[in-house]
């Protein structure tokens, strides 16, 4: 099962559903699959094909302004930093973000190198803030910075991201959790 699904149906079983459930993908293959997967489990929703950075406004408009609400951000690339931004405007938004560590340590000098827009999408501004030196060193500044832009809107990250390895432990990606009130 895929998030949506493994989020749906945890809290279900906690006895506290989610009044609200949006999904959104690229994918409108994607997109069928899970709500077709989220009506069986009974979990009412909303769904939307496009990118999520043209999709999030329109999705903003329907979350619920006094609820507690908590967005999960699970891109196939780095999260672009506008989609933070804007759910950071809501009052009582948390946001789980995933963050492929994979890509980002693999691929770090190369987008820096490049002044990559995938990199800036992510964290503008540092392809010109971080200066080239040793990869754990400049892999551990651009993190840094991200999570001082995310800071900037007023979210707060923990000391440290949950790592999810893969059969061989190696690091695949992040979660990290950005709150009001971490």
């Amino acid at each position: 099962d895929g998030s949506p699904l493994i989020a749906a149906r945890t809290a279900r079983n906690k006895g506290n559903p989610f009044s609200h459930f949006f999904i959104n993908d690229e994918s409108e293959e994607f997109v069928k699959a899970c709500s077709t997967r989220l009506s069986k489990i009974g979990t009412k929703h909303q769904a939307s094909v496009g990118k999520a950075e043209e999709n999030v406004d329109a999705i903003i408009r329907l979350v619920p302004r006094r609820g507690i609400t908590i967005a999960f951000v699970d891109p196939f690339n780095l999260v672009p930093f506008t989609i933070i931004e804007k759910l950071a405007a809501l009052p009582r938004m948390d946001v789980v973000l995933h963050i492929s560590v994979q890509d980002l340590s693999r691929n770090v000098f190369r987008y820096i190198e490049e002044k990559s827009p995938k990199l800036e999408t992510f964290a503008p501004g540092v392809t010109e803030s971080v200066k080239l030196t040793t990869q754990p060193i400049v892999f551990q500044e651009v993190c840094d910075y991200w999570r001082a832009l995310v800071e900037s809107t007023g979210l707060k990250i923990g000391e440290r991201f949950k790592t999810i390895t893969g059969p061989s432990n190696a690091p695949l990606y992040w979660l990290a959790i950005a709150a009001r009130h971490p």
